[in-house]
């Protein structure tokens, strides 16, 4: 990936990935996914969303700004593990309340007005292609 892209070009690693651009979505607005299980469940994405564009901008390939109180996003990416080193998930700004899950595994809750955190996903890669929700 190009130096120029990254986020922070001076702590830029010679191994990292930037997700923006396409991702699965779906709007939940009876918030039925956490107990439905939709972190699990590829279908229930039917939207294709550009991030980092928030679902309001016509950007985003979405443009609805109709109020919907809960939101999902779903990718998958190919990462290789690599012995000794720990693989980091980073999100520049979740606005307001995230739950994260890799593989199916909770790897992040995060509450607070658009601001950055990350997870450590080492523990939940698998072999070939990483799901993130």
């Amino acid at each position: 990936m190009s130096d120029s892209l990254h986020p922070r070009p001076r702590l830029t690693r010679q191994r990292w990935i930037d997700l923006c651009g396409a991702w699965g979505f779906a709007h939940d607005d009876d918030n039925v996914g956490l107990d439905a299980r939709w972190f699990a469940d590829p279908e229930k994405f039917d939207r294709q969303i550009q991030v980092p564009y928030p679902p309001e901008s016509e950007l985003s390939g979405i443009n609805d700004k109709t109020y919907h109180p809960v939101v999902w996003y779903r990718r998958t990416f190919a990462v290789e593990a690599v012995p000794g080193e720990r693989l980091l998930l980073h999100f520049g700004a979740v606005d307001y309340s995230a739950r994260v899950w890799v593989n199916g595994q909770l790897v992040a809750t995060h509450e607070g007005g658009h601001t950055p955190f990350s997870a450590d996903i080492t523990n939940v890669l698998v072999e070939g292609e990483q799901t993130v929700v």
